[in-house]
């Protein structure tokens, strides 16, 4: 594989990644001066998604994805919402003690930042995909996604009956443990999410 894609939302998960591209392997990384939010606003889905923004003092953990340069178009296509961008090689942080030489990392920023509403809510078939990509890791970095992300909040749906976010999983066998971490982490929001 000749260049890498840093995921922090649903790339995270290697079957959403395979529902768009083939690639290869994917390590756990952080990656300093992004903040990732709940900001992107997917108007023609119905909802809100995870995206990032650079700010000095923030990191982000996600995994650093192994991809031919003939695949990069397949993910453009997805992010529709967002630019790519250069990651410095410098700004990434290998959480499995491995180190490689990166010649080029890939992420996705975001365009044009915008806040959940009950029109455009968070929904959690999207959030049972990145939860579950990290859960696949380690609880601890499931639980640095939610700690460093900002923006959970009331405009939030319950989905997994009927899903919006259209790679949603046909089932999630940790819904359980997801609903525990987000109880746990974001009470205050959890408490309010909606039934579709």
């Amino acid at each position: 594989m000749g260049q890498y894609l840093f995921g922090y939302g649903s790339l995270i998960d290697a079957e959403s990644r395979a529902k768009t591209g083939d690639t290869g392997r994917a390590y756990p990384v952080r990656v300093s001066g992004l903040q990732r939010a709940w900001h992107v606003v997917a108007p023609r889905s119905g909802y809100t998604v995870v995206g990032v923004t650079s700010r000095r003092e923030a990191s982000c953990n996600g995994v650093l994805i192994e991809i031919e340069p003939h695949e990069l178009p397949h993910f453009d296509a997805r992010e529709l919402f967002y630019h790519r961008v250069i990651v410095p090689e410098q700004a990434v942080t290998f959480l499995s003690g491995e180190r490689l030489s990166c010649p080029t990392i890939w992420t996705y920023m975001t365009s044009c930042p915008g806040e959940p509403s009950r029109q455009y809510p968070l929904v959690q078939s999207y959030i049972d995909v990145i939860l579950t990509g990290c859960l696949a890791i380690g609880t601890d970095f499931a639980t640095e996604f939610i700690e460093t992300t900002l923006g959970w909040g009331p405009a939030w749906l319950n989905d997994r009956l009927h899903p919006r976010y259209q790679r949603a999983m046909a089932t999630i066998p940790r819904a359980a443990e997801i609903d525990q971490l987000l109880q746990t982490l974001v009470s205050h929001a959890f408490s309010d999410r909606s039934d579709s």
